[in-house]
């Protein structure tokens, strides 16, 4: 087991957090590459009849591959060994304010939804350092990639990988990846992001407290802050809208169908290094 980052936009994390989203889906580099038939096979145009390949360096690396086999688990899962094994846990890494009082050169860390009306709320003092003995950042905030392990909030324990491309994603693993039916009227909170209130749901949702996502017919259209949006008619349409607001400008958008690693995890309470609890 390995304690290894975990980044998520505002909204992903906060609907792990809340156990909407139970899955992600990470690029895989570099991507495996596809060789068409020759002329005497044009025929079989499906991808199960011919052969994949992919090259990391000399030694890692293999051909003629079908796609049936790629997903195996002697595929890519065992020649590109994924960066998150089952078991692991992941330290949600979040975007955070280096704050410092000023009559005695303290400084600490506060995150996004603990700033209100521009004021710094922490609800718990994260010490940094104080000025002159300890290592100190600049004021102001710092990149998520840059959090100190000492201050993670949550924590997730992955329970499952796999590999598929993109576009294979089902309704259900859909729904797992966090997407919001239409009818969740999401709320954009400041610093937050947009989260789904009880008293915001659909009257067949209310008596549940939470959305029942599978009775749904309309789902959101990402991204959020589009309100004039068409909603989509499924699940996996409205992950596809999710998947381009967040790759697309990255060169990986939904039109591609790259290679991906699949990974299921959840919740975990409690200190990660005296005994967690699993969050059910």
């Amino acid at each position: 087991m390995k304690e290894r980052g975990l980044i998520l936009t505002k909204e992903n994390r906060l609907a792990s957090i809340e156990g909407r989203k139970t899955q992600t889906r990470r690029i895989i580099v570099p991507q495996p590459e596809y060789t068409p038939p020759p002329k005497e096979y044009a025929h079989h145009t499906d991808e199960e009849y011919w052969g994949w390949s992919w090259k990391k360096n000399k030694k890692d690396r293999f051909s003629g591959v079908l796609k049936s086999q790629m997903i195996s688990d002697k595929g890519l899962l065992y020649h590109d060994r994924p960066p998150y094994q089952v078991g692991d846990h992941l330290y949600c890494r979040e975007k955070w304010f280096a704050c410092e009082v000023d009559d005695i050169g303290v400084q600490y860390c506060v995150f996004e939804d603990e700033i209100v009306g521009g004021i710094p709320c922490p609800l718990e003092l994260r010490y940094i350092g104080i000025g002159g003995i300890d290592k100190i950042y600049q004021w102001g905030w710092h990149p998520s990639i840059h959090m100190r392990k000492e201050f993670v909030r949550y924590w997730f324990e992955v329970t499952k990988v796999r590999v598929e491309r993109v576009q294979d994603i089902s309704e259900e693993d859909a729904i797992a990846e966090g997407v919001l039916p239409n009818c969740a009227a999401a709320v954009y909170v400041e610093n937050i992001g947009f989260v789904v209130r009880p008293q915001d749901l659909c009257p067949a949702c209310k008596p549940f407290g939470v959305c029942q996502s599978m009775c749904h017919r309309e789902w959101i259209r990402y991204p959020l802050d589009d309100e004039l949006a068409e909603p989509c008619y499924s699940a996996k349409d409205s992950f596809e809208t999710l998947w381009d607001s967040i790759n697309k400008k990255r060169g990986y958008g939904w039109d591609k169908n790259d290679w991906v690693f699949v990974y299921d995890y959840e919740k975990i309470n409690g200190d990660i290094r005296q005994g967690c609890q699993h969050t059910k």
